[in-house]
């Protein structure tokens, strides 16, 4: 593929012209509602418009976790309630934090078995037969 830009008729056609070949060069299974899927949102998306919502002092990106919540609920209802913007953000962080405390503090954990191979020195060392 040339690193050039190509001036193209339809865009639509050419995400779907690029998505077989990349399907036919690496041969996965998938559905014809699938390549449909992908190409409708790489059309849409092609266009920065999409990724912005107008502001007086310019246009800030979406959060991709606000983009996911629309894209569940659809843009109606998720705006329907302004505080879901702030819910699934804070859901993400609160269980990373808590997954966090799990995986260090575990005893079995594989973040804790190696950390203490490490400050054993053991994590590299050959074993012995």
């Amino acid at each position: 593929m040339s690193n050039r830009i190509q001036p193209v008729e339809s865009l639509k056609e050419y995400f779907k012209d690029a998505l077989h070949a990349a399907l036919v060069n690496q041969h996965p299974s998938v559905e014809g509602e699938t390549e449909h899927y992908v190409v409708t949102l790489l059309t849409l998306f092609a266009r920065s418009e999409a990724l912005f919502e107008p502001a007086a002092e310019g246009p800030p990106l979406k959060p991709l976790v606000v983009l996911l919540s629309e894209a569940i609920v659809g843009t109606t209802v998720f705006r329907r309630r302004a505080w879901r913007a702030y819910l699934w953000p804070s859901i993400a962080l609160g269980g990373g934090v808590l997954l966090w405390v799990i995986v260090v503090f575990s005893t079995f954990s594989p973040m804790h078995l190696l950390a203490h191979a490490v400050w054993d020195g053991t994590a590299g060392a050959p074993r012995e037969a």
